[in-house]
């Protein structure tokens, strides 16, 4: 079990709910460290956002983050790359960060990252792909 500095996340990137209430709940519950929920997609869905800002300390600003106990909504729910402008990244980058994430959340699973734990760079042939692509 992490310690109380681990930090969990759950990444949501479908553009559909991906946990109901009381999952979250569940879940929030049974951690007694950390967990930040971060969408990627196009809007808040994947994660049930109106209870959580209704059971937390929702944001003074619309793109703060809202907390609740040990869990935290980053950007109030938003996409991380909504923060109010039209156009907060280019496409390429977007795309760039996406490519990063999914290779890196590969590689965990079936590279030799599988038993690191902590933050974990970017492994080099995941990059290299990445780079040579651009």
């Amino acid at each position: 079990m992490p310690n109380d500095n681990a930090i969990n996340i759950i990444i949501g990137a479908t553009g559909a709910n991906i946990l109901d209430e009381k999952q979250l709940k569940e879940i929030k519950d049974m951690l007694n460290y950390k967990l930040y929920l971060i969408s990627m997609s196009s809007a808040d869905r994947e994660f049930p956002t109106t209870y959580i800002r209704k059971n937390g300390i929702t944001p003074a600003e619309i793109h703060g983050d809202a907390v609740w106990d040990n869990l935290t909504l980053i950007n109030n729910g938003f996409p991380i790359t909504f923060k109010g402008k039209r156009y907060e990244s280019t496409p390429e980058e977007i795309e760039i960060t996406i490519g990063l994430l999914y290779g890196s959340t590969l590689e965990a699973i079936t590279g030799d990252m599988q038993a690191e734990k902590g933050f974990v760079e970017v492994p080099g042939k995941v990059a290299d792909i990445i780079e040579k692509r651009g």
